[in-house]
């Protein structure tokens, strides 16, 4: 089985099918009953990893994952994917969620028999799963968690599914046995249909820490006081798309909230009149609070100001937000002196509130002023000294600049993060000598166009480390002016991805000499062996971790070689539309040799059909390597 462990493929799944049918629910499973908490335990190393693979054998039509980025182990619609199960992980994480699409839930409550309950229940006790989420989209590609130029702000996106909600069926929580139910934390349930009472009824008293909601319907009126009131020690609320009454805001103004996220909300309201919220002795909240998202909310201007004033909040999204006014809301609400951490504000600067929010607060480490349609304003907090004295990353993206409005970014002078992603003025010749060019380390500059076939904009900065280019527009041979010969003996980071380079282009790029990062987009066909060889030969080569290459076909063996011939390559990503390769080829091949110090983990995207022949091929590589197919794939670099 360790020698199975790291490969995508079909004869992983047998094993554990056949240990499943003839071991667990054979002559092992009166033993597993006896003792369901500890079968097996004391004679393995890794106490959870070897069970996770009986999660993907449970029935022929479900399968399973970990999601490492969210310590979440996924039960999904078996596909025709091979895919890394990426179950190797899993010793690495003390904490573990499962989540469930409404597929899988479906075929758990309908086929299972009394035994196969038994199984299920042991496996989640023996893995310490401690929560579960359900959704009715079925999400296939979790792909390689790559280094992020500028993101601070983690992605929390959920897709909303607009046909028609299926029930969440509780027989799933009657038939946990009482240690998996009394080790439920974490509640999450996204694009679903169930009845809020069986919820309250089910966790009445119950020390949940996590609950969210997003886009879900029920029978009766959601009231999430139903929740709050029978679960005290609720440490995370994550609401989209709801109505709050007035019970649930005085509920969760009186809770012990840390991470409170109400996204798409609004409240309910008479017709003529919005509820007033003035600070009461009973509002916990304003003890525990750390984190506040009301992106795309709807909300009273006084449970905003009070929550805004909660004692040790640090990190605030405000973004698309519209304040509900009424007339006893004063502006002095907002009257307070903050140092955040993190401050994301996307298109909701014209606001007499927020203005005076702003010009208050002390620090900011992280800023980020996305699709600011008044760049007056945006140059108005460039002048706070709240700001410019404190930020260290900052995020522009998207706005409208033109050189005289950048250039009021004069007195930034600690920033070593910086997002400009479509926001770069066309005349940036006329752009000032700026402390920013002298303490920039991360830049990204995706989605702009150079125009000049010398632009020196990026040469200008002085200690780039990490740079992103991806999606914009170059004049052919541009990038042998623009990456001069600092930048190709600093740079480690380079993402070119969704550009289509020249020949000159890529043989510039292949001058880089300690590149730890590089996604590069040829939009070729690669079986030229003059970029191969470049590549192969390239002075990084000693150095390169992750390599992100999309062409439009390329031999199997020049993609192995590729994957050999970097000695520290720990993720490879190919995103081709053709993987060439004959039956002959593969007869005549073998994969004896390798390079790699460690573990790489390969993912291979393709538009054609890959012949079954190579894929078998394929899967006789060292179990030093991890390669997952994944056809027809929805997604890019």
């Amino acid at each position: 089985m360790t020698a199975l462990d790291p490969i995508s493929n079909r004869h992983l799944n047998q094993v554990y099918s056949n240990l499943l049918k003839n071991g667990l629910m054979g002559f092992e499973g009166n033993k597993i009953l006896e003792d369901p908490n500890n079968y097996k335990k004391k004679y393995l190393k890794s106490k959870k990893h070897a069970f996770m693979y009986f999660f993907s054998v449970l029935n022929d039509s479900i399968d399973a994952c970990l999601i490492r980025k969210h310590s979440m182990v996924y039960i999904f619609k078996r596909t025709a994917h091979f895919i890394d199960q990426c179950f190797k992980d899993v010793d690495n994480f003390s904490f573990l969620t499962m989540k469930l699409t409404m597929h899988s839930l479906k075929i758990i409550c309908n086929t299972f028999s009394d035994f196969e309950w038994s199984i299920f229940n042991w496996l989640l006790s023996i893995t310490n799963i401690s929560g579960f989420y359900f959704d009715e989209l079925e999400t296939v590609y979790y792909g390689i968690e790559t280094l992020s130029l500028y993101n601070p702000n983690t992605k929390d996106y959920v897709k909303k599914f607009e046909g028609e909600h299926n029930t969440v069926d509780f027989l799933f929580f009657q038939s946990l046995s009482s240690s998996n139910f009394e080790r439920i934390i974490y509640l999450r349930f996204d694009n679903t249909c169930f009845s809020l009472d069986a919820i309250a009824s089910f966790f009445r008293n119950k020390k949940l820490s996590h609950f969210e909601l997003s886009y879900c319907t029920c029978d009766e009126t959601i009231q999430i006081s139903e929740i709050l009131i029978k679960n005290s020690q609720l440490n995370t609320l994550k609401l989209r798309g709801m109505v709050l009454c007035a019970k649930d805001i005085d509920l969760i103004l009186r809770s012990k909230i840390k991470y409170l996220h109400l996204l798409e909300c609004t409240v309910e309201t008479c017709a003529s009149e919005i509820k007033e919220y003035t600070f009461k002795p009973g509002y916990r909240i304003l003890k525990t609070l750390t984190s506040l998202d009301i992106s795309f909310s709807k909300l009273p201007v006084s449970f905003v100001g009070i929550l805004l004033n909660a004692d040790f909040i640090g990190n605030i999204n405000i973004s698309s937000f519209e304040f509900l006014e009424d007339e006893h809301s004063p502006i002095s609400v907002f009257s307070l002196r903050r140092k955040l951490n993190f401050l994301k504000i996307v298109n909701s600067l014209q606001n007499e509130y927020l203005l005076k929010f702003f010009m208050e607060i002390e620090s900011v480490h992280t800023l980020v002023l996305s699709k600011i349609s008044n760049i007056e304003n945006l140059g108005l907090l460039f002048l706070l000294p709240g700001f410019y004295d404190f930020v260290l990353a900052l995020d522009l993206s998207y706005n409208k600049f033109s050189a005289q409005s950048f250039n009021l970014l004069s007195k930034f002078n600690r920033v070593s993060s910086l997002n400009l992603e479509n926001s770069l003025p066309l005349n940036i010749d006329e752009i000032n000598d700026l402390p920013l060019f002298d303490t920039v380390e991360d830049l990204n500059l995706a989605k702009n166009e150079f125009r000049a076939f010398n632009n020196n904009f990026i040469s200008r900065f002085q200690r780039i480390a990490k740079l992103n280019l991806s999606n914009s527009k170059f004049r052919p041979g541009a990038l042998i002016n623009i990456l001069n010969d600092r930048i190709l003996n600093c740079l480690l980071y380079l993402d070119l991805s969704g550009i289509g380079l020249e020949n000159d282009d890529f043989e510039r790029v292949c001058e880089f000499k300690t590149l730890k990062f590089l996604a590069i987009d040829l939009k070729i066909d690669f079986t030229q062996n003059t970029y191969l060889e470049f590549l192969m030969f390239s002075p990084f080569k000693l150095h390169l971790n992750i390599l992100m290459l999309e062409v439009k076909k390329i031999r199997i063996l020049d993609f192995l070689n590729l994957a050999v011939e970097f000695p520290n390559l720990k993720n490879f990503r190919l995103l081709c539309e053709e993987l060439l390769m004959t039956p002959e080829d593969c007869q005549n091949s073998y994969f004896t040799t390798y390079n790699t110090t460690g573990f790489c983990c390969i993912e291979l995207l393709h538009t054609f059909p890959i012949p079954e022949y190579a894929i078998a091929f394929l899967q006789t590589i060292p179990a030093i390597y991890s390669i997952s197919f994944f056809y027809h794939p929805q997604v890019s670099m």
